[in-house]
């Protein structure tokens, strides 16, 4: 995979200030090995991208199955709404995960937009969580 970043300003610009590449293998076993020997700092790169790895596999992935189990293919099946609970649930967890990993690297800030958005996000996939459990123990 290719990174880039721009660190010079919080826009949204298409200017990147740093560039690399990385590596992800998984073994057979379930372990997994990273590579990123030309991507600066080992572990602003570890932090970042795994920030930006849990967030597009939550977002991306488990979001766009989510919405497919229970808008698309609920007809299918009655386990769909099991489905579309554990994807819930991964994206929850994948969200908060990467939460965590930039609190640690960078702290509670709202600095741009990105910082902003996200804190917003968190708060409102909490929120829509909270109603999921609840309108399902409704039932």
């Amino acid at each position: 995979m290719v990174w880039s970043e721009q660190t010079q300003t919080a826009e949204f610009k298409s200017i990147h200030t740093d560039y690399g590449k990385f590596s992800i293998v998984l073994f057979s076993n379930g372990s997994s090995s990273v590579d990123g020997s030309d991507a600066g700092d080992g572990f602003k790169f570890d932090q970042v991208t795994l920030h930006g790895l849990f967030m597009w596999v939550s977002w991306t992935l488990f979001g766009l199955s989510m919405i497919a189990t229970n808008r698309w293919f609920s007809y299918l099946s009655d386990k769909m709404q099991l489905a579309h609970s554990i994807q819930g649930f991964i994206i929850l967890v994948g969200s908060v995960v990467s939460t965590v990993l930039m609190l640690q690297f960078k702290g509670l800030t709202f600095e741009n937009l990105h910082d902003i958005v996200g804190w917003v996000n968190i708060v409102l996939l909490l929120l829509v969580s909270i109603g999921g459990v609840v309108s399902n123990l409704a039932k």
